[in-house]
């Protein structure tokens, strides 16, 4: 998809015109219609100037290469925006790309604009504290974006603006909360690592460690165990595995001799045998009792 025109006379009224290059109030150095050499396209120096023609087709490069990252965005979440979407998403990218991560995109995909308006005020303020500016600019900033949102936006639209009537919903990378519209909350969560409930650093290195032990020691089922008994069997050998090779290594070292590394593909086959003569055959004429 392509943006239209109406970004374009929207950054010029955000940013407007300045022919020499100066520093903006983060110190970046900055030129016409608010391009910079982030992009590294067009660049220039602190003693440059651009006329109003050149000013506008700098900017036109640099909302081409914000319109094809937006655009890989949404493909790579499989996102539909409409027309005003899109323009709102390559406008936001043009100033603060940042601001479409962590669901900013999804926000503006719903289509709720005040939920946007929040979810990047949250952004903006949070980025400020972190870098130790004022945000006041850039929240005025924002509240153009949203003038110029509500310009396209439809009240009776369902998930429109403020008349949705579905509450936003709180979802977590790692133990961060992130406000969503309630309308892609789920899409987000089956397509992203965001949950539903907070998770911890450390519930997520100990589920990171079993799935490693499972990977080393592979266990063959075959069928005799529960979906439920998958997910508690599968780094058992590996925990086993680890702690005879720390029992023998310890007496090893008692003896002055070296470390050594059990076989562990003999062992999980060692495991797996046995687990499917002995523990598999019982667990099933216990749940063959429960029926």
């Amino acid at each position: 998809m392509e943006y239209n025109e109406s970004v374009i006379e929207l950054i010029k009224s955000l940013e407007g015109y300045r022919a020499n290059a100066y520093k903006d109030m983060n110190g970046v150095l900055t030129i016409g219609y608010g391009h910079t050499n982030a992009t590294g396209i067009n660049t220039f120096e602190e003693d440059d100037n651009f006329s109003e023609e050149e000013a506008e087709k700098v900017l036109v490069d640099d909302l081409n290469e914000a319109n094809r990252i937006v655009n890989n965005m949404v493909d790579n979440r499989n996102l539909t925006l409409t027309q005003e979407q899109h323009n709102l998403a390559v406008a936001v990218y043009f100033h603060r790309p940042w601001a479409l991560q962590d669901g900013g995109l999804e926000n503006i995909a719903s289509g709720n604009i005040d939920l946007f308006n929040k979810d990047q005020e949250e952004k903006i303020i949070k980025r400020a504290e972190e870098e130790g500016y004022d945000p006041k600019g850039i929240l005025n900033r924002l509240q153009k974006e949203v003038n110029y949102a509500n310009e396209f936006d439809d009240p009776t639209e369902s998930g429109g603006n403020a008349t949705d009537e579905k509450e936003p919903i709180t979802i977590y990378m790692g133990d961060k909360p992130q406000l969503v519209d309630a309308n892609i909350a789920d899409l987000i969560v089956d397509n992203t690592d965001y949950t539903y409930e907070p998770v911890s650093e450390e519930v997520e290195n100990r589920k990171e460690n079993r799935a490693k032990l499972a990977e080393k020691y592979p266990m063959d089922f075959e069928g005799t165990v529960s979906p439920m008994e998958k997910k508690v069997f599968p780094f058992v050998p590996g925990l086993s595995m680890l702690l005879i090779e720390k029992m023998v290594n310890k007496q090893r070292a008692e003896a002055g001799l070296s470390k050594v590394e059990t076989d562990r593909k003999s062992f999980a086959d060692r495991f797996n045998e046995n687990f499917r003569s002995e523990v598999g055959p019982i667990t099933q004429k216990i749940r063959d009792r429960l029926k």
